[in-house]
Protein backbone atom coordinates (compact mmCIF):
# COMPACT_ATOMS: atom_id res chain seq x y z
CA UNK A 1 0.00 0.00 0.00
CA UNK A 2 0.95 3.49 -1.14
CA UNK A 3 0.13 6.89 0.98
CA UNK A 4 -2.06 7.18 -2.31
CA UNK A 5 -3.81 4.32 -1.98
CA UNK A 6 -4.28 5.08 1.59
CA UNK A 7 -5.59 8.19 0.84
CA UNK A 8 -7.89 6.93 -1.37
CA UNK A 9 -9.27 4.29 0.71
CA UNK A 10 -9.92 6.80 4.08
CA UNK A 11 -12.15 8.91 1.57
CA UNK A 12 -14.14 5.80 0.68
CA UNK A 13 -15.31 5.65 4.24
CA UNK A 14 -18.39 7.05 5.61
CA UNK A 15 -17.89 9.40 8.75
CA UNK A 16 -19.07 6.25 10.52
CA UNK A 17 -17.17 4.06 9.14
CA UNK A 18 -13.96 6.58 9.69
CA UNK A 19 -14.33 6.47 13.28
CA UNK A 20 -14.77 2.96 13.76
CA UNK A 21 -12.06 2.70 11.67
CA UNK A 22 -10.29 4.76 14.24
CA UNK A 23 -11.43 2.48 17.32
CA UNK A 24 -10.41 -0.35 15.23
CA UNK A 25 -6.71 1.09 14.88
CA UNK A 26 -5.97 2.91 17.89
CA UNK A 27 -5.15 6.85 18.64
CA UNK A 28 -6.56 9.63 18.48
CA UNK A 29 -7.05 10.56 15.16
CA UNK A 30 -9.35 13.75 13.95
CA UNK A 31 -8.96 13.34 10.21
CA UNK A 32 -8.40 11.08 7.43
CA UNK A 33 -5.23 13.26 6.71
CA UNK A 34 -3.83 12.35 10.10
CA UNK A 35 -3.96 8.72 9.58
CA UNK A 36 -2.25 9.45 5.88
CA UNK A 37 0.81 11.36 7.75
CA UNK A 38 0.94 8.58 10.29
CA UNK A 39 1.92 6.12 8.14
CA UNK A 40 3.92 8.13 6.21
CA UNK A 41 5.81 8.55 9.08
CA UNK A 42 5.52 5.24 10.52
CA UNK A 43 5.44 2.48 7.35
CA UNK A 44 5.69 -0.32 10.40
CA UNK A 45 1.67 0.22 10.08
CA UNK A 46 1.42 -0.80 6.95
CA UNK A 47 0.18 -4.77 7.77
CA UNK A 48 -2.54 -3.15 10.01
CA UNK A 49 -3.81 -0.83 7.73
CA UNK A 50 -3.94 -2.89 5.22
CA UNK A 51 -5.86 -5.17 7.12
CA UNK A 52 -8.55 -2.66 8.45
CA UNK A 53 -9.05 -1.33 5.31
CA UNK A 54 -9.04 -4.85 3.34
CA UNK A 55 -5.72 -3.22 0.72
CA UNK A 56 -3.11 -5.78 0.05
CA UNK A 57 0.46 -5.15 1.54
CA UNK A 58 3.50 -4.10 -0.42
CA UNK A 59 4.42 -7.99 -0.24
CA UNK A 60 1.55 -9.20 -1.34
CA UNK A 61 1.80 -7.12 -4.46
CA UNK A 62 5.22 -8.63 -5.09
CA UNK A 63 4.06 -12.10 -4.43
CA UNK A 64 1.65 -11.62 -6.74
CA UNK A 65 3.26 -9.91 -9.24
CA UNK A 66 5.84 -13.26 -9.17
CA UNK A 67 3.51 -15.55 -9.36
CA UNK A 68 1.76 -13.97 -12.02
CA UNK A 69 5.64 -14.11 -13.92
CA UNK A 70 6.42 -17.62 -13.35
CA UNK A 71 2.84 -18.82 -14.83
CA UNK A 72 3.47 -16.61 -17.68
CA UNK A 73 7.55 -18.18 -18.11
CA UNK A 74 5.42 -21.26 -17.53
CA UNK A 75 3.18 -21.07 -20.26
CA UNK A 76 6.35 -19.64 -22.32
CA UNK A 77 7.90 -22.66 -21.98
CA UNK A 78 5.33 -24.81 -22.94
CA UNK A 79 4.68 -22.89 -26.16
CA UNK A 80 8.59 -23.32 -26.65
CA UNK A 81 8.34 -27.07 -26.53
CA UNK A 82 5.32 -27.12 -28.84
CA UNK A 83 6.99 -24.86 -31.29
CA UNK A 84 10.00 -27.37 -31.41
CA UNK A 85 8.14 -30.34 -31.73
CA UNK A 86 6.25 -28.39 -34.78
CA UNK A 87 9.90 -27.96 -36.04
CA UNK A 88 10.62 -31.38 -35.88
CA UNK A 89 7.60 -32.70 -37.04
CA UNK A 90 8.33 -30.71 -40.46
CA UNK A 91 11.57 -31.57 -40.39
CA UNK A 92 11.00 -35.21 -40.52
CA UNK A 93 8.20 -34.42 -43.53
CA UNK A 94 10.48 -32.43 -45.16
CA UNK A 95 13.15 -35.26 -45.10
CA UNK A 96 11.04 -37.72 -45.65
CA UNK A 97 9.48 -35.23 -49.37
CA UNK A 98 12.53 -34.90 -50.09
CA UNK A 99 13.97 -38.62 -50.23
CA UNK A 100 10.86 -39.95 -51.73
Amino acid sequence: MNPKELHNRLWQLSEQEFQKFVQDFGGDFQNREEVVRTFVDNPAYERRLCQLLDIATEEEKIVQATLAAASSAKRSATMAEIAALIAFISLMVTIYVVLK
